[in-house]
């Protein structure tokens, strides 16, 4: 009987470890808090003392298993032309030029100076809300649990851009429609876009990274034909990485501006056909990737430059409707990170935030003065 009663006792004990194991893990996660952004390859912390840069990639799934979900009806949008179910055209739209910033990774008093200038929020859905357990696979409970944190008003109209830069987003882009590989990332991107508009109807949600990026130096091709407009007609807008790669006095400003006009003409020819809204990424510093110059602050004259020209250029009569304004985590806005300050590290870690906040002001109102108005 004492045998039996310690072994109930352990029984007991080992369930409540489980479930305070359960409750940290979900309180370190944040989960339910709504400042929380993930740290991957588009959301990493600024680290000006380095310059390496490593995507993140990992893995699956089919249309049959898709079509099985409790959400296979929601459809997609129709594109130029096409009817709708009550046989209507879809009408283009283009809203009047918006800059888009996450407003909780910055200071009171730039949040006040973004709602006086009309700048728009928007929040990343990264993969750790996607797919927590890597096996390449949404996770239903996850992506519901992040909504109902970050867009707790079901009726409101607000913008969620998604980062998944995992194996099936390169999938997408090394493979074509057909192969195993490419379909079974279809599958999935899709199956996550059907959820969301099902849980958050009014969400406006894009993917970031397609269409994907081309040099300066030469086409590759991975944006050819009607590729994504299969699952990008799930999708409300187009959204896509401008960074600059390489500053003005490693490869000259013309190279750059073939980098952008290459690439917003490859953007904006998807968004005029699948009738959508483009809206690129852009940085105030220099690709972590480059090896030199990475993470190096452009210079304000050569950002208004880029902007300018992201702005006024035109394909097939369409422009871009804004830019979603890049801000990654400084270790004192990641809540992942603050445990790891230091004495030493605080005074950097300060000068990055501040850093920030007068570069994002200061470029933002040249800009707008110069160009918007």
């Amino acid at each position: 009987m004492k045998s039996k009663g310690k072994i109930e006792i352990m029984t007991i004990f080992s369930i409540i470890v489980m479930l305070l194991g359960a409750l940290y893990y979900y309180t370190k996660e944040e989960v339910f808090n709504p400042n929380r952004h993930e740290n991957d390859t588009m959301d990493s912390v600024v680290n000006t003392t380095s310059s390496n840069f490593k995507p993140l990639v990992k893995n699956g799934t089919s249309d049959d298993y898709l079509r099985d979900t409790e959400y296979s009806d929601i459809k997609r949008e129709p594109a130029v032309g096409e009817e709708n179910e009550t046989g209507n055209s879809k009408p283009f739209f283009q809203d009047v030029f918006t800059i888009y910033a996450i407003y909780d990774r910055y200071k009171p008093v730039t949040r006040t100076y973004f709602k006086d200038n009309g700048f728009k929020n928007y929040v990343i859905m990264s993969h750790s809300f996607i797919d927590p357990d890597g096996d390449n696979k949404i996770n239903p409970e996850r992506v519901e649990m992040f909504l109902s944190s970050r867009f707790p008003d079901k009726k409101k109209h607000e913008m969620c851009v998604i980062n998944w830069e995992k194996k099936h987003l390169w999938s997408l882009k090394n493979y074509k429609p057909g192969d195993k590989k490419f379909d079974a990332a279809e599958a999935e991107f899709i199956k996550l876009l059907k959820l969301i508009k099902l849980k958050r109807p009014n969400l406006k949600v894009g993917i970031f990274g397609i269409p994907f990026r081309e040099s300066h130096r030469v086409v590759k091709g991975f944006n050819q034909g009607n590729k994504f407009d299969k699952l990008l007609g799930y999708s409300d807008f187009i959204t896509s990485s401008l960074y600059i790669l390489y500053p003005d006095n490693e490869i000259g400003y013309e190279n750059n501006e073939i980098f952008l006009e290459r690439n917003l003409d490859i953007a904006l020819g998807i968004a005029k056909k699948l009738n959508k809204p483009y809206i690129p990424f852009f940085w105030y510093r220099i690709h972590p990737k480059n090896p030199k110059y990475g993470l190096q602050i452009i210079p304000q004259e050569q950002m208004l430059r880029y902007l300018e020209k992201i702005v006024s250029h035109s394909h097939e009569n369409l422009k871009v409707s804004g830019v979603f304004w890049w801000a990654p985590h400084t270790r004192q806005t990641d809540p992942r990170q603050i445990k790891k300050i230091t004495n030493k590290t605080a005074a950097q870690n300060n000068r990055q935030n501040n850093e920030r906040e007068i570069i994002t002001q200061t470029y933002t109102k040249a800009f707008l003065k110069k160009i918007l108005r």
